[in-house]
């Protein structure tokens, strides 16, 4: 928590006046002695941020809606900013400044403060990433896959599909018993009440921290919003909890960045943005990763970065800035989305740096052979647009493809567990369409004897080919269940 202006001044005995306010910004003049990241703070509870300093004038920014008046006293903490956060947090919605919004949690009970900005942690704290990061989605989870502690950025246009996928690994992740940290950055207020009642009715908002800023909210709350989820996951991370952290979205919160280092007067570079516009993301992103505790078990931050593109252009400033500071990127083509295709995931797009290092060898040539089969289906419908005839063997493998595509097609807010992704892939490879239903699936995952003898074919086999010809026998009693159900 910020210290009381009388606290403050009486210890300190520094104080300036406010000479000069342009939005969120303020200069102010007669410190004898102030830090960059130093905390300020008035008679009025305005707190600040000191931002840069010259010889003249000390410039901040406010964590206030309302404009500060010229001739505003503000007197030096001495403290860098800080956060509130204890094991009540869970099942809270705070601001930027880790004050609550919402929530019947006394945080007052087992808090701890925790600074907002921190350096990364060096290589030789870090661990391999070796544990697979279930997403719930067929289509990452088998073709583009993560591991925990994995920076995967997700990308695509506005209206993509990229919250619906979002929320999905959030209701999975939370389940399994991670917690769920999510910066929800310059939002609409009805936004982010539609989100907190979709976490309510999926049961898992107690399991989640949502650190919120409005579009309404001041420059400098936006700003901070991503960095106070960062220390929120740090502190769960010393706790030797895994969590992931959602940041929706980090183009937005350049957008607001950009506003602000203008107001500064700080130089503008390409697009306008400030020269260190991919220093504040990169430190930001380095906070996460997985972690060696000091007795010596591990814990991981997922990072699931957001950016919007536009018009499909993932080329932009901010979006290779951010593809080239994480481990890969989901791309969500519009293209695809309006064909019908869900998720609207390109897969030939999309990069995973990481994640087949979470694989077994099965599972790695799994999803190299449905590549494959997706690379070559692409290349004959190339030719058959040219009017080229398509033999019989082209035929087969386009409806082979026809069968995985109707399999990893997901309604938008539906979760698949592993193994019955593993059990729909295996039915689409036989063409046993009519078994590929989530319902159907999810009735399968019911019954244990044919989730252990998947399991145990996946222990056993080495190669795609093997595994496909020894579970030939099981999608025949499939059908017969099935059937008889």
């Amino acid at each position: 928590m910020i210290h009381s202006f009388d606290f403050a001044s009486n210890k300190f005995k520094d104080t300036a006046v406010v000479v000069g306010v342009r939005s969120s910004i303020i200069h102010l003049t007669g410190f004898k002695s102030v830090c960059v990241g130093e905390v300020l703070t008035s008679a009025d509870k305005i707190h600040a941020l000191v931002m840069s300093l010259s010889e003249e004038q000390v410039t901040a920014v406010v964590f206030s809606e309302n404009p500060v008046p010229i001739g505003t006293v503000m007197a030096r903490t001495g403290e860098q900013l800080h956060v509130s956060v204890g094991k009540e947090i869970k099942g809270s919605v705070i601001d930027a400044l880790g004050y609550t919004i919402s929530g019947n949690k006394d945080l007052s009970q087992d808090s701890q403060p925790r600074p907002v900005f921190t350096s990364a942690v060096p290589i030789s704290g870090r661990a391999h990433i070796t544990n697979f990061f279930e997403t719930g989605t067929s289509l990452v989870d088998l073709m583009v896959p993560l591991g925990a502690g994995q920076r995967e950025l997700v990308l695509g246009d506005r209206g993509s599909g990229k919250t619906f996928f979002v929320l999905r690994t959030i209701v999975n992740q939370a389940k399994s018993g991670r917690v769920v940290i999510i910066a929800l950055i310059a939002k609409r207020q009805a936004e982010i009440k539609k989100i907190i009642s979709y976490l309510k009715k999926a049961g898992v908002f107690e399991q989640c921290v949502l650190v919120v800023s409005q579009a309404q909210s001041s420059l400098g709350e936006i700003y901070l919003t991503p960095y106070t989820a960062m220390a929120v996951a740090e502190h769960f991370r010393d706790l030797g909890e895994d969590s992931l952290v959602v940041l929706d979205d980090l183009t937005n919160h350049a957008s607001f960045y950009r506003e602000l280092a203008l107001l500064m007067g700080e130089f503008p570079g390409r697009d306008s943005y400030p020269g260190e516009i991919f220093y504040l993301h990169s430190s930001l992103l380095e906070r996460g990763g997985n972690f060696t505790l000091q007795n010596g078990k591990t814990a991981s931050i997922t990072c699931l970065p957001v950016a919007e593109s536009s018009d499909g252009e993932i080329n932009g400033y901010i979006q290779t800035n951010l593809m080239s500071m994480t481990d890969g990127h989901l791309f969500f083509d519009q293209k695809l989305f309006y064909r019908g295709q869900r998720p609207a995931i390109n897969v030939f797009l999309s990069v995973t740096r990481i994640g087949r290092q979470t694989q077994s060898a099965l599972m790695r040539d799994i999803s190299n052979q449905v590549m494959e089969l997706f690379q070559e289906a692409e290349h004959l419908q190339s030719f058959s647009r040219f009017g080229a005839e398509i033999t019989d063997r082209a035929k087969k493998i386009m409806l082979k493809v026809d069968h995985l595509w109707q399999f990893f097609q997901q309604s938008q807010l539906s979760s698949l567990a592993f193994p019955i992704q593993i059990l729909g892939l295996t039915l689409a490879w036989h063409g046993k369409t009519s078994l590929l239903s989530e319902r159907s699936l999810q009735k399968f995952l019911q019954n244990k004897k044919f989730i252990k003898r998947i399991e145990n074919e996946m222990q056993d086999c080495q190669s795609f080919a093997d595994f496909i010809t020894k579970t030939k026998s099981l999608v025949s009693k499939l059908e017969a269940y099935a059937k008889e159900s």
